[in-house]
């Protein structure tokens, strides 16, 4: 199922992916975004990338779920006209981590000194 990304959701993650400042998750990942609406491949955009189909798919399918608020942020917020860095904050948002499962660490700051 093809991922659906705006002209503005695309320049704005095309600049974010050449600032040398951007984490290289976000990058691969943004990358992953902008190949997928370019409709290549999943298969050749992980041969591209150097990585998995599963992590292309991954990616997508978080984008995917998050298209329509993107849209609605996309317009307008409260009224007021969204910028981009703005936008770029979502989207760091929707391509990071989910929290993991489990328990937090019991080491404390004495331990580790």
């Amino acid at each position: 199922m093809p991922i659906s990304v705006s002209p503005r959701a695309a320049q704005i993650l095309h600049k974010a992916v050449k600032q040398r400042t951007l984490e290289k998750h976000y990058t691969e990942r943004m990358e992953i975004i902008l190949l997928s609406n370019s409709r290549k491949r999943n298969k050749d955009i992980a041969s591209q990338l150097n990585i998995v189909v599963d992590t292309v798919m991954k990616w997508q399918k978080r984008w995917r779920d998050n298209e329509e608020n993107l849209l609605k942020l996309e317009s307008s917020y409260d009224g007021k006209q969204v910028t981009d860095n703005d936008l770029l904050k979502e989207y760091k948002d929707i391509l990071s981590d989910l929290p993991r499962s489990g328990s937090p660490g019991h080491l404390t700051e004495m331990d580790i000194a």
